[in-house]
């Protein structure tokens, strides 16, 4: 099974007119995106853009190229444990497993489970903080996974919310979950498109 990167947290690489363009030119609530074979639509929001597998916040709407996002996938019909591993952690007996030092997650970790659901999804999310590596560049992680209702289609991602660093004021998270909470799977028979481009339905 396909896992996705830990570090999906990138910068903006589009050029100024570019981002104006998109600015100028909102998809509106009914725009249909693919992602694998998963359809779905997004909430439109002024300066935030999903595109080929990502989804952009950018800085203003000057065209300031500066901003950040995360990354979704999908993981169709993936089996339970499969579902549990795309978040970093499994759930035996009632304890959670990082996946990583397959031991119980670590005080330090400051491991938190989120449940939350949207429109035709549920959503499992977990939060932890890095314990290694350079203390200077050691991240707080958010990996979830939105799981469709009486369907069979599942996006993941894995993303940075803040540096260690900083203080929680600067999470991204607060954002991302907003973002996440508009998401609504639309049926399959929906007009297939290319992975991540948007088709009206």
């Amino acid at each position: 099974m396909e896992h996705i990167s830990r570090d999906r947290c990138v910068p903006a690489t589009t050029s100024s007119s570019s981002i104006k363009n998109f600015i100028s030119e909102q998809p509106d609530s009914d725009t249909v995106y693919t992602e694998g074979r998963c359809q779905f639509r997004i909430k439109a929001v002024p300066r935030q853009k999903y595109d080929n597998g990502t989804y952009m916040f950018y800085a203003n709407a000057n065209g300031n190229p500066n901003g950040w996002g995360f990354g979704l996938s999908y993981h169709t019909a993936a089996s339970q444990d499969d579902i549990y591993s795309q978040p970093g952690a499994r759930l035996v007996r009632e304890n959670w497993i990082d996946e990583n030092s397959n031991a119980i997650s670590y005080p330090d970790q400051h491991l938190k489970i989120y449940d939350f659901s949207g429109k035709n999804w549920t959503g499992k999310g977990i939060a932890y903080s890095q314990i290694y590596g350079d203390e200077d560049r050691r991240q707080r992680f958010f990996n979830f996974c939105l799981i469709q209702s009486n369907g069979p289609q599942v996006l993941c991602g894995q993303t940075q919310v803040r540096n260690l660093n900083s203080p929680p004021s600067s999470s991204t998270l607060p954002k991302i979950m907003a973002v996440l909470k508009t998401i609504e799977f639309v049926d399959q028979s929906v007009n297939p498109v290319s992975s991540g481009t948007a088709a009206s339905p």
